[in-house]
């Protein structure tokens, strides 16, 4: 054994023979440089060792930048970056140099250095000097490098490997490559290989690696080097940082999206659970996976297994049993994830926790359905022949999915109810009651309309929620997620009215606080009453106790309702005041009254007798003014009654009405306890202000142009502006930027031109060039890479996109861009949203005056839109239309965006039939937005 790890190091240590490196402490000390590297520099090793790194070596106008960028590095736990710099020889004259970095770790010395391996080729031939002693104290130092270095000979043979690549991925000396490669990518990685060794160069490289004894996958990034020798190439150097959970967690969101596709789209239960089975197989070892269900059975609890796959065991002979001890049962009891060895099986079989059932696997993942934290059953995945086929982060992975796949099995389910029901109903169509039949309809409409959509916005919610957020942020994702989870349980109830019929309705009376009631009310219904320019006020006896026991969705429920409807009846600046008062107290036990009053169009007294019956309207016309179900306050009504109350309306027609509701309530001597707030937020003001990094903006649409430039200079860039192709390239010329944002689509000269001119420039730092431009789909972003941009950002421009593409670009650290279609949202006129942001980073003045700017641009370009019209110039209309929906989109500027991106698809495709009509709806959206954004401003 002594002899191979002997073999290993050696071949190490041959390797990193030919490799010029410098290893430093975190106070820059120089703690290890190599023979040739100092040779380089003109100096012996002797000199070198102990001195500071950045006094001795560093051109002196690189000094304070390269501190900061170490400063940085010492903070991060890994990298895969390269590190660019200009270092002075002992002769005087400078030379700039690139290095691959690793980090190291001693857990006996308790430190973490920076070792710097030098790139070769960026140090001209005539320059290279040669050292023929092994450098056996860096070989040691590289095995203990967080990252894995991997060296292969041209044959593709391993030669060496260090410690954390034999420990963790199972790498041996000796084996080929292709070996451990993930059989999908061998061709295309050797073929890679390949022309890297006819261009003798250092770039980038991905590599799917298979354990050869547990078959797991690892995904890895980094940097891969040829090692040059009597100018042949000898040997290639890997430098890869593990990103395999970063892969996994990219998955997990794909699979979670595609488990919400598969709800709406899937026909029935069986095509659900084949397809979640379909997907599963694309992250995990799942061959052999069952979804388990409990349920009611005429003799007590059942356990029921309507989808059970093993390819290595026999089918099962019942798919239901009596609910037990079974290690599902296990499972859905104790309403946690589980993942058991062998081992741990016969344990819990021994001890009596759990009784045997079927043949016992090596490995056993097993995780609780849950929707509303209720547990439906369990979904479980297991291996009789691997038992290393799944760790934790497997098991994290499964619990992730597991509430959308509980979501979507509920959804199907009850959709399956549902038409079932409506079978029956069909059947005894001839026997119901005309209004029955109504209702029945109307359920079923609901289940599709309303519950789909539903799904897929809590579904994004909890994933916004793993995400790191802004105080504000977190506000309003918070009252999202508040409402979204109220309209929710609204909805669970309103599909099945029989259960409050029937007097199957159970109240949930919890410790709520009035005054946050009376915000999340506020956050739900004030954006709404400032656009209709109604004024919206709140009343809170000061003899309602702080806390008090009631069903809080219940009484929210019943508020929104008579506020919806007195915010559709009231006319634009009308009034609306909701005052809640304790009627009467008796000990803890309360009568609170709640009164709705708004000076809307009002109701005759024919008609109040009317309004608390289901599915009736006062105005049943085709040509009715206001929309609705006629469902709300019939609903009002039975919930106010189980809640103990009574509910009424006083109404005067042309003056407007008052409704009113009681309710019984208890006083609480409990704490109401708010939500957690989050305390990892990012700080983006200021976020780069050590590091200055210098950006240039390209753009020839003013509003993208300023809000970018905005933004970044909040956030300690320096920045520089430009407004087409041609003056973006005279300004690389004469400037030295670290990143430049290029518009693709403008005048005189485009993005991908200008793009090709930067990177034919003989300057000594070539920028990174990102695509900011209005084409948002994935296809259209590997188009622009394809054409040799470096990164790509679609618009419209939001904050933390842009700032997380610096971040990505300078520390390594992923951005969350993402594509979006927001086509089917509700759209507003102006969203709040973008607008507080827009805010928080350039101030109120900085907002209105974009804001005017839009106006007056968004004005012209509207005019030159009919004028080519009337040319049929249909693609100026096109390229005008693609900058307004980009300016648009920025501005959170929301309709006008979207009839625009309409428009200019249909262009595409050349429909051309109802373009002057979609042009007139255009004009109409803008009309709307400059009659109200000074008053939604004043808003936020």
């Amino acid at each position: 054994m002594q002899a191979k790890n002997k073999d290993k190091k050696s071949s190490l240590e041959y390797s990193m023979g030919h490799t010029k490196a410098v290893i430093i402490n975190k106070k820059g000390r120089i703690k290890f440089i190599s023979p040739k590297l100092a040779s380089f520099l003109r100096y012996t090793t002797l000199e070198l060792l102990g001195e500071n790194a950045i006094s001795v070596l560093i051109d002196d106008d690189y000094k304070e930048l390269v501190q900061s960028q170490l400063d940085i590095l010492n903070k991060l736990d890994s990298f895969t970056n390269d590190f660019d710099v200009k270092l002075k020889r002992k002769i005087g004259e400078t030379v700039k140099i690139k290095f691959s970095l690793l980090k190291l770790t001693s857990e006996a010395e308790q430190t973490e250095d920076i070792a710097l391996l030098v790139d070769e080729h960026t140090i001209s031939k005539k320059e290279l000097t040669t050292i023929a002693d092994p450098e056996h104290q860096l070989a040691e130092l590289v095995d203990t490098a967080k990252e894995v270095v991997l060296i292969i000979n041209i044959d593709q043979e391993i030669t060496a490997v260090n410690e954390i690549g034999r420990q963790n991925l199972g790498i041996r000396t000796g084996m080929l490559l292709e070996e451990l490669l993930e059989p999908t990518v061998v061709k295309k990685t050797e073929s890679f290989l390949v022309s890297l060794r006819n261009l003798s160069s250092s770039t980038n490289i991905n590599l799917v690696l298979v354990h050869p004894k547990t078959k797991q996958r690892f995904y890895l990034a980094g940097k891969v080097s040829s090692i040059n020798e009597e100018s042949y190439v000898q040997e290639f150097r890997f430098v890869l940082h593990d990103i395999t959970e970063q892969i996994k967690t990219e998955k997990a969101k794909e699979l979670y999206y595609a488990i919400a596709n598969h709800s709406i789209h899937s026909s029935d239960l069986n095509e659900l659970y084949y397809n979640i089975h379909k997907e599963l197989k694309q992250i995990v070892d799942a061959d052999n996976m069952y979804i388990a269900l409990e349920e009611e059975g005429e003799k007590g609890k059942v356990l029921s297994f309507p989808y059970y796959q093993d390819i290595s065991y026999n089918p099962l002979k019942k798919l239901h049993r009596a609910f037990g001890k079974g290690l599902t049962e296990y499972v859905i009891t104790n309403k946690e994830p589980k993942l058991f060895t062998k081992k741990d099986l016969i344990k819990l079989f021994e001890e009596k926790d759990i009784e045997k059932h079927g043949k016992l696997p090596e490995l056993w993942m097993g995780v609780p359905l849950k929707v509303q934290s209720e547990v439906m059953g369990a979904i479980v995945i297991q291996s009789y022949d691997n038992k290393s086929s799944y760790t934790k982060r497997d098991l994290r992975l499964l619990d992730f999915a597991s509430s959308q796949i509980a979501i979507a099995i509920d959804m199907v389910r009850t959709q399956e109810k549902l038409k079932s029901t409506n079978k029956e109903l069909i059947i005894a169509k001839n026997l119901a009651e005309a209004s029955l039949m109504v209702k029945d309809q109307f359920l079923a409409n609901m289940s599709h309309e309303i519950r789909t959509p539903l799904n897929g916005i809590i579904g994004v919610i909890d994933l916004l929620e793993q995400t790191a957020l802004a105080n504000e942020q977190n506000s309003y994702l918070k009252t999202i997620k508040a409402s979204s989870e109220t309209l929710l349980n609204i909805l669970n109830d309103i599909l099945d009215l029989s259960k409050i019929e029937a007097g199957k309705m159970r109240l949930r009376p919890t410790p709520i606080s009035p005054k946050q009631l009376e915000k999340k009310l506020k956050a739900l219904f004030a954006p709404r009453a400032a656009i209709n320019h109604i004024n919206l006020k709140f009343h809170t006896d000061k003899n309602l106790p702080e806390v008090i026991e009631v069903d809080e969705t219940r009484l929210i429920q019943v508020i929104s309702n008579l506020l919806a409807n007195s915010l559709k009846f009231t006319p634009r600046g009308g009034s609306i005041d909701i005052s809640a008062k304790v009627k009467e107290a008796v000990e803890d036990n309360l009568i609170i009254r709640v009164d709705v009053c708004d000076s809307g169009i009002g109701i005759k007294k024919e008609d109040v007798d009317k309004l608390f019956t289901s599915f009736t309207q006062l105005d049943e016309s085709t040509t009715k003014s206001y929309g609705g179900t006629g469902l709300g306050l019939s609903i009002s009504k039975q919930l106010v009654e189980i809640m103990g109350g009574e509910i009424g309306v006083y109404s005067n027609p042309g003056f407007g009405s008052t409704f009113w509701f009681t309710i019984k309530a208890r006083r609480s001597e409990k704490k109401y306890v708010k939500e957690k707030e989050e305390k990892d937020v990012i700080e983006i003001i200021k976020r780069f202000e050590n590091i200055s990094p210098r950006i240039l903006v390209v753009d020839d649409n003013l509003v993208n142009r300023d809000v970018a430039a905005e933004i970044l200079k909040k956030c300690g860039c320096t920045v520089d502006i430009a407004s087409n192709g041609i003056e973006a390239v005279e300004k690389v010329k004469t400037n030295d930027y670290d990143i430049v944002f290029m518009d693709i689509q403008m005048p005189e000269m485009d993005g991908i031109e200008a793009n090709l001119r930067i990177k034919e420039l003989d300057i000594e730092k070539q920028p990174v060039v990102v695509a900011m431009t209005a084409y948002s789909m994935e296809e259209d972003r590997n188009r622009f890479l394809a054409k040799g941009l470096d990164d790509y950002l679609a618009k419209p421009i939001r904050a933390n996109q842009i700032i997380s593409k610096v971040e990505s670009i300078f520390f390594g650290t992923d951005d969350d861009t993402s594509f979006e279609d927001t086509s089917g949202e509700d759209v507003q006129v102006l969203n709040p949203d973008i607008v507080s942001q827009l805010q928080e980073y350039g101030g109120k003045e900085m907002v209105f005056n974009i804001m005017k700017e839009f106006e007056e641009e968004a004005k012209t370009q509207i005019e030159e839109c009919y004028a080519a019209l009337e040319k049929n110039d249909y693609e100026t209309i096109s390229k005008t239309l693609h900058t307004l929906k980009g300016s648009a989109g920025t501005l959170g500027i929301e309709k006008v965006a979207l009839i625009a991106t309409e428009i200019e698809s249909d262009l595409k495709v050349k429909e051309y039939s109802s373009l002057k009509e979609r042009l007139l709806t255009l004009s109409d959206n803008f009309a709307e937005f400059k009659k109200n954004f000074n008053n939604i401003l004043s808003h936020y």
